[in-house]
């Protein structure tokens, strides 16, 4: 099946696909939605036909149309290109059947939030220069330890607190060794919106 029905939180979903060191933030497009209409299914469709490189979209919604699901159905049956798909909701049940029957429906795995969590909450928060400083105290404590596991640790969690293709690309960076953690941290401090604006993903 190339589809995954799952109550899990878009976030969970990439950071475990990134994580892995086998999908790059270019194989991912993420999308979230309060209702899914059958534009937005006929949107998807197009791109996932389109662009070749692309193989997984995580679409987040709370509620879904009927025609919209209706819409998904065909594409989900032909992923293009071994695309897959992972359609991330708090209502499976909502989900029409024949959708759902082509579709491995998985429930939310529990997880405990850690120190990297609160952190990443708070940067996504802040304003630039704040985010600058907490960059600057986080790279001072790595070069301390002379360790990148608690960089890396906030780079996944930003993923979970602002899952979007600036985190992603961040946090698979930093899993490389030649990378400058300050550049990349430093970067997404600026590129990342404002705490005041208003993130469409």
């Amino acid at each position: 099946m190339h589809a995954t029905l799952t109550t899990r939180a878009v976030s969970d979903i990439t950071d475990e696909l990134t994580s892995s060191g086998t999908v790059s933030p270019a194989d991912l497009l993420v999308f979230t939605f309060g209702e899914f209409g059958v534009d937005d299914a006929r949107m998807l469709a197009m791109l996932a036909h389109r662009s070749a490189e692309i193989k997984y979209l995580v679409i987040g919604f709370d509620r879904a149309t009927v025609a919209a699901q209706n819409a998904l159905l065909k594409v989900v049956e032909d992923a293009p290109g071994g695309s897959r798909f992972y359609f991330c909701t708090p209502q499976p049940g909502a989900i029409i059947p024949t959708l759902r029957s082509r579709s491995v429906v998985e429930r939310a795995r529990s997880r405990v939030r850690d120190e990297s969590d609160e952190l990443a909450d708070a940067f996504v928060r802040a304003d630039f220069a704040e985010r600058l400083s907490m960059v600057e105290k986080r790279i001072k404590e790595a070069e301390r330890a002379g360790d990148r596991t608690a960089l890396r640790a906030f780079a996944r969690a930003l993923v979970r607190a602002r899952p979007c293709r600036e985190t992603l690309t961040a946090a698979h960076l930093l899993d490389e060794n030649g990378a400058s953690p300050k550049l990349i941290l430093s970067h997404l401090a600026v590129a990342l919106p404002d705490a005041r604006d208003t993130l469409a993903i």
